[in-house]
């Protein structure tokens, strides 16, 4: 499995670039998603990277910036390297790729699991 390919300039994609005033050094990319209902919703980009069992598909992991929700799509480019993204059919392919993107940040199922408990229980104890 390869690691989230993102660089300082936060576009994700792995290539040098120039630093200067506007290089975007310790800033997010970020880009516009269309909803279905014709809405637009800005997204953090938070990394753009494959998944071992699945061979010849990238994956992009956004965060939405109206709240914490993480969304995971299928992601691929056009001819002028404008990003498409694609829902993730298959039930399968996706619990691969949210492994996948929880093992690249080092987050297990039961860490979080533990963590929630710890702070229900603090919460308990106020």
């Amino acid at each position: 499995m390869d690691e989230l390919k993102t660089n300082t300039c936060g576009c994700g994609h792995d290539h040098e670039h120039e630093h200067g005033e506007d290089c975007g050094c310790g800033e997010h990319a970020t880009m516009m998603l269309q909803l279905d209902d014709g809405s637009e919703l800005k997204c953090t980009v938070l990394g753009i990277f494959d998944v071992e069992e699945i061979e010849g598909k990238e994956y992009i992991a956004l965060l939405r910036e109206d709240n914490d929700e993480v969304l995971i799509y299928e992601y691929s480019e056009d001819e002028n390297e404008e990003p498409i993204l694609a829902n993730i059919e298959s039930d399968d392919d996706y619990d691969k790729v949210e492994s996948a993107f929880m093992a690249l940040l080092d987050v297990d199922e039961e860490d979080i699991e533990e963590l929630e408990d710890e702070l229900l229980d603090e919460l308990d104890k106020e």
